[in-house]
C-alpha cells in the first residue's frame, strides 16, 4: 500500500561546503545563470515587492537569508518553526538567497510555512492549511517542493483557492525517473517543473509525464544548507524554486510596468513561450516546453562553475 503523506522526494546529497570553502564562481550558482535571473535584477529592484509562501520544512537559520524572512507558521507535529531537515533552507536558498551566494530573487519576501516535520513528512490537512496561510498573507506564488503518489483532497482545494486569489503555484514533478507526475503537481492548477543538468539535460530521476511545463536546473544544484553551510544537492525540489523565482520576476516586471499582476494563464504562456526547447520544438514528457529562461545567460558563463560538477 503506498503511503498517503506528502512528503520531501528522496534526494541525493553530493556536496557540503563551509562558507569559507566557497570560490567565486559560486556567487550567483549555475541554475541562476542559466535563467538569466541576474540581468533581470536591476529592473525589478531583485524582487522586493514579490511575495513567495515556501511550503516545505520550516524556517530557515541562515545568514544568506536573514534578511528576507517575513512570516513563520508550523502546521505539523514538530514542536518548533525552524528547519531542522534541510530541505527547505536548500530551496530557499534557490529563491532568495542574499549574501555569499545568490539566489533568483534576492530581495523577495519569503513567508516560511512549515508543512513537513523535521522527517520531512507531512499530510495533506498540513499542506492544505500551509496554503490558506499564504493566501491569507497574500503571497504572489507557492512554492510545493514536495508531494506524493495519491489524490490530497485537501490540498487541491486549498490549490484552487490560490488559483481563485491569483496565486501561482508551482511544484516538483518527483524523482522516480518514469512516467506519471505527482501530486500536486498534475493538478492542472499547479505549474508542474521537471529538473536538468547544466547541460539542459533531462535528469534520469527527473518524472516523466505530459502535465510537464518547464524544466529547471536540478542537478548538483548549489544552495544554502543547515548550519551556516552550502550544499549540492540533486532532484525536482531543487529545479522548482528556480522556476518559482522566475515567476516572481515576472510578477514583478507586471507590478512595475502595469500595475497588476499577470494570472495564471498569462504566466503559463510567457513560461511556455519563453522556454528553450530541448530535441523538439512543442510539448515533451520530459521537458515540457522546453528549459525557462530569461534569454540572457551567456554558456561561457557557465564553464567555470562546469568544471567543478
Amino acid at each position: 500500500m503506498v503511503e498517503k503523506l506528502l512528503k520531501v522526494f528522496d534526494y541525493s546529497e553530493i556536496l557540503t561546503i563551509p562558507k569559507e570553502n566557497l570560490k567565486k564562481d559560486d556567487i550567483i550558482p549555475y541554475g541562476v545563470l542559466k535563467l538569466g535571473a541576474q540581468h533581470e535584477w536591476k529592473n525589478i529592484n531583485s524582487g522586493e515587492d514579490i511575495k513567495v509562501a515556501i511550503l516545505d520544512t520550516g524556517e530557515p537559520e541562515h545568514q544568506d537569508l536573514n534578511n528576507n524572512n517575513i512570516k513563520s507558521e508550523n502546521f505539523t507535529d514538530s514542536n518548533t518553526v525552524y528547519d531542522k531537515n534541510g530541505h527547505q533552507t536548500h530551496v530557499a536558498g534557490t529563491v532568495a538567497a542574499n549574501g555569499n551566494i545568490m539566489g533568483v530573487l534576492p530581495s523577495a519576501n519569503l513567508f516560511h510555512i512549515k508543512v513537513l516535520n523535521d522527517k520531512g513528512q507531512g499530510q495533506d490537512e498540513w499542506t492544505a492549511k500551509g496554503i490558506e496561510y499564504a493566501i491569507d498573507s497574500n503571497a504572489d506564488v507557492i512554492n510545493l517542493s514536495l508531494g506524493g503518489y495519491n489524490n490530497f483532497p485537501k490540498t487541491h482545494e486549498a490549490i484552487k483557492k490560490a488559483t481563485d486569489k491569483n496565486i501561482i503555484v508551482v511544484a516538483a514533478a518527483g524523482n522516480h525517473g518514469k512516467k506519471g507526475v505527482t501530486y500536486p503537481a498534475c493538478y492542472d492548477e499547479v505549474i508542474a517543473v521537471a529538473a536538468v543538468n547544466i547541460e539542459s539535460k533531462r535528469a534520469n530521476f527527473s518524472a516523466i509525464g505530459e502535465e510537464l511545463e518547464v524544466a529547471a536546473a536540478g542537478y548538483e544544484v548549489l544552495s544554502t544548507w543547515l548550519n551556516g553551510e552550502y550544499k549540492r544537492i540533486q532532484g525536482t525540489s531543487m529545479a522548482c524554486p528556480a522556476i518559482t523565482g522566475g515567476v516572481g520576476i515576472l510578477q514583478a516586471k507586471a507590478k512595475l510596468k502595469y500595475n497588476k499582476k499577470l494570472t495564471l494563464e498569462e504566466i503559463r504562456l510567457l513560461l511556455h513561450m519563453m522556454a528553450k526547447p530541448v530535441n523538439e520544438i512543442g510539448r515533451t514528457k520530459g521537458y515540457g516546453y522546453g528549459v525557462f529562461s530569461f534569454s540572457h545567460y551567456d554558456p561561457e558563463e557557465l564553464k567555470e562553475q562546469k568544471e567543478q560538477i
